[in-house]
C-alpha cells in the first residue's frame, strides 16, 4: 500500500511536469488550471505516503530518517507552489518546482528500501516535534528560494541578451520572481532559526550539554550564517538580481553539503 502511494504520487507529478512542458511548447502560459488536477491528486497521494512513512519511522522504530525528511520537504515544496500559483503565469515556475519535488520524493522512496542513517528519538516531545517541523518547513522554503534564484538567472539572462525563448516567457516577471524569492527567504530563514532554537531547547531538556560541538549543530549555524548575510544584504543594500540569485544558490549548496557530509547520523548525541 505504502509503495503504491509513492508510485502514484511520482506518476502524477510526472504527468503535471509533462503538462507544464507541453503548455510551454504551445505557448499556453496563462494559467496552471489544466495541470492543477494532477498536482492536487499527486499531493494527496504524497501526503498519504508521508503519513504512513513517518508513522512507521516514529511509532514503530522510534527513529527519524533522512528519507522521511526528503519526503516531507518535497511535500512542502509542492504544497506551497499550489498555494502561491493560483491563476497567474506560473507555468515556468511549475516546470522547475514540480520536478524538484518529484525527484526528492523519488529519492526518499528508493532509499526507503535501503539501509539509511537514522536519528533515535529521545521521545517525541513538543520541542522535538517543533524542531523537526520548523526544519522541514524552513528547508522547503529555502529550496524554493534557490529555485526562484535559478529562475531569476534564466529570466535576467534572456532579457539581457534579448533572446526570450518559450521557457523564459513562461516565467513570471523579474519583479514577481524577486518578490516571491524574498518572501521564501524571509520565512525560510525564520523557520530555520526556530528549528535551531527548538533543537537546543530539546537538547537541554534531555540533559544534553555538548550540543554546541555537535557536527549537525555546527552545520546548522553555518547555514544560518550564509543566509543571514544574504538576508542582510537584501534588506540593507537592496541586493537583487544576479548577485542575490548566485548567493542564494551558494547558500543552498551549503545545505546540500550538510546532508551529504553528515552520513553517520543526524546528531552525535
Amino acid at each position: 500500500m505504502i509503495h503504491a502511494l509513492a508510485i502514484a504520487a511520482v506518476v502524477l507529478y510526472f504527468a503535471a511536469s509533462w503538462s507544464f512542458v507541453s503548455s510551454i511548447r504551445s505557448a499556453q502560459t496563462l494559467s496552471i488550471g489544466p495541470t492543477k488536477g494532477y498536482l492536487v491528486a499527486g499531493l494527496a497521494a504524497h501526503l498519504a505516503f508521508l503519513a504512513l512513512f513517518a508513522a512507521q519511522e516514529i511509532f514503530v522504530a522510534g527513529q527519524w530518517s533522512r528519507p522521511t525528511t526528503f519526503t516531507a520537504v518535497s511535500a512542502v515544496v509542492v504544497a506551497i507552489f499550489l498555494f502561491i500559483s493560483g491563476r497567474r503565469r506560473d507555468i515556468g515556475l511549475g516546470a522547475l518546482i514540480v520536478p524538484a519535488g518529484m525527484t526528492l520524493l523519488l529519492i526518499s522512496a528508493v532509499v526507503f528500501h535501503a539501509r539509511r542513517p537514522v536519528m533515535p528519538l529521545p521521545g517525541l516531545t513538543a520541542l522535538v516535534s517543533l524542531h523537526l517541523a520548523a526544519g522541514i518547513v524552513g528547508t522547503g522554503l529555502l529550496l524554493l528560494n534557490a529555485i526562484f534564484a535559478a529562475a531569476v538567472l534564466i529570466k535576467e539572462r534572456a532579457i539581457r541578451t534579448r533572446s526570450l525563448g518559450l521557457f523564459a516567457r513562461a516565467l513570471p516577471s523579474l519583479v514577481r520572481l524577486e518578490q516571491v524569492s524574498g518572501q521564501a527567504l524571509d520565512v525560510g530563514f525564520t523557520a530555520m532559526v526556530l528549528a535551531v532554537l527548538f533543537g537546543f531547547a530539546a537538547a537541554v531538556q534531555e540533559g544534553i550539554h555538548n550540543f554546541a560541538l555537535d557536527p549537525r549543530s555546527l552545520w546548522s549555524l553555518l547555514v544560518l550564517s550564509f543566509y543571514g548575510v544574504l538576508l542582510y544584504k537584501r534588506k540593507r543594500y537592496a541586493l537583487r538580481g544576479r548577485k542575490a540569485a548566485l548567493m542564494a544558490l551558494t547558500a543552498f549548496c551549503v545545505i546540500i553539503l550538510s546532508y551529504l557530509l553528515m552520513t553517520s547520523s543526524f546528531h552525535v548525541y
